[in-house]
Formats: C-alpha cells, sequence, structure tokens
C-alpha cells in the first residue's frame, strides 16, 4: 500500500512544482506509474472473469488479496489523474494505461450482493470443514440458492447433494427397520415427504419408507395396548370407575393403529370391560347434556328470551330425560301463563277495534240514507198541499159566482182529512159548471 501511496504522492508533488521537472525523473515517474496500474489491471480483469462465470465468492477471495484490490484502485484513481496524462504526453514518454475503474465499480456492487449471504457463506465453508451431515448443508444450500439467486452454481451444488442424500436415506432406512427404530423411520420418512426438494425422491422411495413407518407404529401400538389392556382390566375388577374410563379411552386409541389380528385373544378379554365404560360414558354424556340444558334454560328465564326460544329449551329438556326441576317447571309456566294473558289481551283488544270499526261505518251509512231520502218527502208534501189550496179556491169562486136563493151547489161534503193528498185524485174531486148554471 505504502508503494501505492509514494507514487501517487510524487506525482501530486510534481504537479504542483512551479517549475518543469527533470525529464529523467519524468520518464521514471511515469514508468512507475504504469507498472503499478498494469498490475491492478491484470488483477482486475481475472475477477472480472470469475465474476462472469458467476463465481462471485471466488471473485472476492481473490479481490481481498493484499493489497486489497479496491483500495489500490482508489488510490490510483485519484483526482489529478487526467491532468497527469496531459503533463506526461508533453514529454513525449509513451501514453499512460487507462485504469479499469468500471470493472472495479462491478467488483464493487459483488461486494454488496454478498453482504446478505456473508453468514451462510461462512456457515457453509464450516460445515463443509467439519464433514457436518449431508441432511445440514442441504439446509444451508437451499437457503444459499434462495438469497443469491444470480449465482447458479448453488443450485447445481445442491442438486447433487440431494441425489447423494438420497442414497445415504435408503441405506439409513433399512438400518432402521433392522433395529426397529420407529423414531428414525418417522424423521426419514418425514426429510422425503418435504416440497423443498429440488431434485424429487423416486416414489418406490417414499413407499418403502411410508410402509416402514406404518409397520412400526402398529407394534408400537400392539406393545402399548396390552399394557393398557392389562391396566383396564385391573381398573374395571376393582370398581375404580375413573381409571377404567381413561384406560378404555386410551385402548381405543392405540387400537385404531394397533391392527390386531381378529383371533387375536386380548380383543375378548377387554370386551367386558369396554362395554361396562361404554355404558357408563353413555350415561355420564347423558347427564351432562341434562346439566347443559337445565342451565341453558335457566339462563333463557333469566335474561327474558323469547317464548319460543323456551319452548325449545323445554323440549330438549324432555327428549333428553322428561324429568325437568320444579323451579324450572313452576316458572316455565309462569311465563306460558303469561304469554297466553298477554295474546288473550291482545285479542280482545283487536275485537274491540273491530266492533267499533264497524258500528262506526253503520252510523255513517245511516246518515248517508237519510240525507239521500230527505228531499224526496218534502216535495211529496208540496205537492198535496198546492193540490188542497186548488180545491178550496174552487169551491169559493162557485159561491161567489151562484147565488143564494137559486139552486143549491152540490159539491161532495167530504171531510178536508178525507181529500186524497194524489194529484190526479184532487183533480177529478174540482167542481165543474154545467151548463144550467149548476156546480
Amino acid at each position: 500500500m505504502n508503494e501505492y501511496e509514494s507514487v501517487i504522492d510524487q506525482i501530486q508533488a510534481v504537479l504542483a512544482w512551479d517549475h518543469d521537472p527533470d525529464p529523467e525523473y519524468m520518464q521514471e515517474l511515469a514508468e512507475e506509474y504504469t507498472r503499478l496500474v498494469r498490475q491492478v489491471n491484470d488483477r482486475l480483469r481475472a475477477c472480472d472473469k470469475l465474476l462472469s462465470r458467476g463465481l462471485r465468492t471466488e471473485a472476492i477471495q481473490q479481490a481481498e488479496t493484499e493489497p486489497n484490490l479496491l483500495d489500490v484502485t482508489a488510490i490510483l484513481d485519484f483526482p489529478e489523474a487526467e491532468y497527469w496524462a496531459d503533463y506526461v504526453s508533453q514529454y513525449e514518454l509513451p501514453p499512460l494505461p487507462e485504469l479499469l475503474v468500471s470493472i472495479a465499480a462491478d467488483l464493487n456492487d459483488a461486494y454488496a450482493a454478498e453482504q446478505p449471504v456473508a453468514r451462510l457463506l461462512k456457515l457453509h465453508r464450516l460445515h463443509a470443514l467439519a464433514l457436518s451431515p449431508l441432511r445440514d448443508r442441504i439446509l444451508i444450500l437451499r437457503e444459499l440458492a434462495e438469497r443469491d439467486v444470480e449465482n447458479a452454481h448453488w443450485l447445481e451444488d445442491l442438486e447433487q447433494y440431494e441425489q447423494a442424500r438420497q442414497v445415504q436415506i435408503e441405506e439409513e432406512l433399512e438400518t432402521a427397520l433392522l433395529d426397529k427404530d420407529m423414531k428414525s423411520v418417522a424423521a426419514l420418512d418425514e426429510e422425503l415427504s418435504e416440497s423443498s426438494w429440488r431434485v424429487r425422491p423416486p416414489r418406490s422411495l417414499r413407499a418403502r419408507a411410508r410402509a416402514a413407518l406404518k409397520r412400526l407404529q402398529s407394534l408400537d401400538a400392539r406393545r402399548q395396548a396390552r399394557q393398557v389392556a392389562a391396566e383396564l382390566l385391573t381398573a374395571w375388577k376393582e370398581g375404580d370407575e375413573q381409571r377404567t374410563l381413561e384406560c378404555a379411552e386410551r385402548w381405543e386409541e392405540l387400537a385404531a393403529t394397533a391392527d390386531f389380528p381378529e383371533d387375536d385373544p386380548l380383543l375378548e378379554q377387554v370386551v367386558p370391560a369396554l362395554s361396562w365404560a361404554a355404558a357408563r360414558s353413555t350415561e355420564a354424556a347423558g347427564q351432562k347434556a341434562w346439566f347443559d340444558a337445565v342451565a341453558a334454560l335457566k339462563k333463557a328465564l333469566d335474561r327474558d328470551a323469547p317464548i319460543h326460544k323456551l319452548q325449545r329449551l323445554v323440549q330438549t329438556l324432555e327428549d333428553i330425560s322428561g324429568d325437568i326441576p320444579d323451579d324450572l317447571q313452576a316458572a316455565v309456566k309462569e311465563r306460558f301463563d303469561q304469554h297466553d294473558r298477554q295474546l288473550a289481551r291482545r285479542r280482545l283488544l283487536v275485537i274491540s277495534a273491530v266492533a267499533a270499526g264497524v258500528l262506526f261505518f253503520l252510523i255513517i251509512m245511516g246518515l248517508l240514507a237519510a240525507a239521500v231520502l230527505a228531499p224526496g218527502k218534502k216535495t211529496d208534501s208540496s205537492e198535496d198541499a198546492s193540490a188542497w189550496r186548488q180545491e178550496e179556491s174552487a169551491a169559493t169562486l162557485c159561491r161567489q159566482t151562484v147565488p143564494a136563493p137559486a139552486a143549491a151547489c152540490t159539491m161532495p161534503h167530504a171531510p178536508t182529512a178525507a181529500v186524497s193528498f194524489q194529484t190526479g185524485e184532487a183533480a177529478a174531486r174540482r167542481p165543474t159548471r154545467t151548463p144550467g148554471g149548476e156546480c
């Protein structure tokens, strides 16, 4: 590093002089600068080749060789570099080589991309040196391939590792079956079932692992079931209800996996205890259901629930046992009676309202009928009175026209009340004058 800094300091000093340096000194200084730039460019080109092949980690490793490549590149790329090149050309010296700063920029980007996976790279190297199991190393490689997508070499390495791991799984599966190591077989089956495999394991291998696990699980369940059966029979004979129910439940769980042969004597031995436990469980379930229904009905009464909900809860209780506590039965009856009284009051109000409406309608209709008939009667009375007045006028006229001693005027002397109020009859009874002067 001191060599690079020393040359740049000399160049900057020459550029700052107020007189021209000796030509031999200028030539030596220019040649030294050219040598350093060519060295750095050679290293930059080597790193560029590695980057182009996707070997970013290797490129960074080479760049970090002393002196650090990016550091010396920054020193040689000093601010007066262009002025220095022009100054050298004035001495008719060979042109200075151009520093490959573009490659240095790519290398700097590689550093930035490498930082997120630096921890994984370190782990990968440590596991490789320690010859760790392939499964552990595959997990790291998968994470590296996911984070460092630009480096295709991780995927290539991952595929090779996975293929080697599948060969190992076949061998480990055979060993675990011989040892009846159910835990190891379960771990292998889980590993084969993972979706993160880039190279999918063969179906035959997965089927073998699954069948081996099922077989070992069945054997283990039978072993445990025999122990539970002994505890079940003991608890049943001793009358320990709680322990009997617990053992019966555990037996049912194990029997589903144990896959006992139908002729296994153990199945017949546990039947009485299991039947008793099933009956007790059913009874306990019924009691629990009854208590739950009673609690629900009490809660509904306290919250003044709708009548239809109370009816449903009462029906549920009756379906369970038909037995309803007396206090609840009385409270329910009171609520139902209250509901019936409310319904009766509502019906009465409805009937009263309908009757009042009908009566009001009849009154209105009567008034309308009277209003329509009144003008007709008034007309008939007026006509009868006019006819009577005409008859009276005719009689008066007759008396005034005929002298008293002469012949008497013959008229019907019907009472006034006997005069018909019909216009036709009144006209017929009017007096008429004869040619002789008699009416």
